[in-house]
């Protein structure tokens, strides 16, 4: 599994602007192949933050992504408009993990 993990300080005037394509690219990306999550999300407290949030079975379709049309179409207008604050990635394999939460 690779994760991919994004920061990002965007403008509210750039959020115009980008607020479709993200949807558009997240609608298109969860029907690749391998793409187990793929999503933007905004900070509850700072609406300038934008987090993108990756999570591909291989790297093999993390590569196939990078060359598909809904990632084209997207980075170019996307890299103009954002200032990145944190770029990570991640591979190796997750388990499961029973999580016992705290219910009344």
């Amino acid at each position: 599994m690779i994760h991919v993990d994004a920061t990002m300080e965007i403008s509210d005037e750039s959020l115009e602007i980008l607020r479709p394509l993200m949807r558009e690219a997240m609608a298109a990306t969860v029907q690749e192949p391998g793409c187990l999550v793929y999503r933007f999300t905004a900070d509850i407290t700072s609406p300038n933050l934008v987090y993108m949030s990756e999570l591909w079975e291989s790297e093999a379709a993390l590569k196939a992504h990078l060359q598909a049309p809904s990632f084209l179409n997207v980075i170019g207008i996307l890299l103009q408009h954002v200032k990145l604050l944190n770029f990570a990635t991640r591979q190796g394999e997750l388990v499961h993990y029973d999580l016992a939460l705290p219910l009344p």
